[in-house]
């Protein structure tokens, strides 16, 4: 399988494409482990565009995540805190009660 890109985007595909109708999707990794299983997490888009975050052994493993995850834990709970972007970029934690939120750090920009 050769890496081709298409008009929706990058996909995996053998070398006669499109005479060998075969073709899967290419998945950008994370870097980041799934909190449920420890697998690879990948960047996802949905039917209507829409990017998520999810893990690579899908559907096996049921971690889906709208948030961008990151390896930082929580403070107060322990748990895994999430990028999520808006007016403010904030650091979050998802857990249930803990409601722990922190400003996101500023990315440098090497230019």
């Amino acid at each position: 399988m050769v890496l081709n890109m298409g008009k929706y985007g990058k996909f995996y595909a053998c070398p006669g494409f499109p005479e060998g109708h075969t073709a899967k999707p290419y998945y950008e990794e994370l870097g980041v482990s799934c909190p449920l299983c420890g697998a690879a997490l990948q960047i996802r888009k949905t039917k209507k565009g829409r990017t998520y975050y999810g893990c690579e052994r899908a559907p096996e493993c049921s971690f889906m995540s709208w948030e961008r995850p990151t390896e930082q834990t929580c403070p107060r709970c322990g748990e895994r805190l999430y990028l999520k972007n808006g007016k403010q970029r904030m650091m979050v934690c998802l857990k249930e009660g803990c409601g722990y939120k922190t400003e996101a750090p500023q990315e440098t920009s090497e230019e």
